[in-house]
């Protein structure tokens, strides 16, 4: 056989590095938050998950009486946390040991897209960035599934800027299937296609489209056939918009324009009817748009909100809070802080530097569309900046290679 090339071995080495420091740092958080129990939507997943592990399929809702066929969480997450399940037992702590597995692949991912990118050297950066960014290990150190998000878009990109080099048709059709099992990891994985179909090329995109429909199809099916509705992914949208967009929201001193829980708002009655879960959706939906048509001011103050709180620049009681709903201590929320705010900054100074300079501008059709799905709706960290911290961290990989070139 010949010889690998030896800059072929010397990136694999570099990426496995990256790769085992960053599991070793996840593993890390695990292991010093031992008591870990979930509360909140990650409690939903595990149960989910376990109903998926013991053979029972996606579990049904119970809505007064009637027991219902349900799709409110993406069910890909729940399938992964399944299996580990199916293998181990109904263990938390195996969980979290997946999970912080999929967010050193995430670090590998991204590595990968950075050397597409810009070369080498950017891509050490960022891949040693992203091992030890602290929000982010927390986030895969609970039982949610925005790191299976993260690794599935970067896979997609990665393939993308692949099939781009090469040319081929094959490689964009597996970012297209990527970019299918990241909507299926969460509804807005989805607002990604339009970056994968644009780096593709004019020839493949339409290839990339089709494998990004083929895979969402058996799940579409599903949804049609048990809940008599077409439902492409999940029923999460119509209560996701009326928990942001309602008066107690709008009116709030504390926290202006934050998603609240619906018994808190005045759809408290509307929620507790006892309706379909997709017609449900669709009603909180419609009630959530005539509330934006009566307000029409309001999305934009909701985003401009929502951009500190992304930034964590509503105080640290509120940045507590955020990390609370998935379940990590204050004590750790408040470490988180220093990073995502000197991430920030040095991504605005890559930004500044000129990073975007040659590459190619579909690739950050990405994070606009993450930030435009994801300001105007809830923006609780480290969680929902979790998608978009990748962007961050190759920008500040950028600005830290632009200002070594020039000493």
């Amino acid at each position: 056989m010949p010889a690998m090339p030896s800059t072929v071995v010397g990136t694999r080495a570099w990426l496995v590095a990256i790769v085992a420091v960053a599991l070793v740092v996840r593993l890390g958080v695990v292991a010093a938050t031992p008591g870990y129990v979930p509360h909140h939507d990650d409690r939903d997943y595990d149960r989910v998950a376990w109903s998926m592990a013991s053979g029972h399929g996606y579990p049904p809702v119970r809505i007064g009486r009637r027991r219902y066929a349900d799709a409110y969480r993406p069910p890909l997450w729940p399938a992964a946390l399944g299996l580990v399940y199916a293998a181990v037992g109904h263990r938390l702590t195996a969980g979290r040991v997946a999970d912080a597995a999929l967010g050193a692949a995430g670090a590998g991912l991204l590595a990968w897209v950075a050397l597409r990118l810009w070369g080498a050297a950017d891509a050490r950066r960022a891949g040693w960035l992203a091992a030890g960014y602290l929000p982010l290990a927390l986030v895969s150190s609970v039982l949610i599934s925005e790191t299976l998000l993260v690794a599935c878009e970067l896979l997609a990109l990665g393939l993308a800027l692949e099939a781009r080099r090469r040319g081929s048709g094959r490689l964009a059709v597996a970012a297209g299937a990527a970019t299918g099992l990241a909507a299926l990891a969460r509804v807005n994985g989805a607002v990604v296609l339009p970056a994968v179909a644009g780096l593709c090329g004019r020839r493949r995109a339409a290839a990339a489209i089709a494998a990004f429909a083929r895979v969402l199809a058996p799940w579409t099916l599903r949804n049609a056939l048990a809940l008599h509705a077409f439902v492409p992914v999940s029923t999460e949208t119509g209560p996701t918009l009326a928990g942001t967009y309602n008066r107690a929201s709008m009116t709030a001193r504390d926290a202006p324009g934050a998603w609240r829980l619906l018994r808190r708002t005045e759809y408290a009655a509307l929620a507790l009817r006892p309706l379909p879960p997709a017609r449900h959706d669709a009603v909180l939906r419609r009630a959530a748009l005539r509330f934006v048509a009566r307000h029409p001011a309001y999305p934009p103050a909701v985003a401009w909100h929502n951009l500190w709180r992304w930034l964590d620049l509503a105080g640290l009681r509120r940045a507590r809070f955020e990390a609370r709903t998935i379940d990590i201590r204050d004590p750790w929320a408040t470490l988180g802080l220093p990073f995502a705010w000197a991430l920030a900054a040095l991504a605005a100074a890559g930004l500044a530097a000129g990073a975007l300079r040659g590459t190619p501008r579909a690739f950050w059709l990405a994070p606009l569309a993450l930030l435009a799905t994801t300001l105007p709706v809830s923006a609780e960290t480290p969680r929902f900046r979790a998608p978009l911290d990748p962007f961050l961290i190759l920008l500040a990989a950028r600005a830290l290679g632009l200002a070594a070139s020039r000493r």
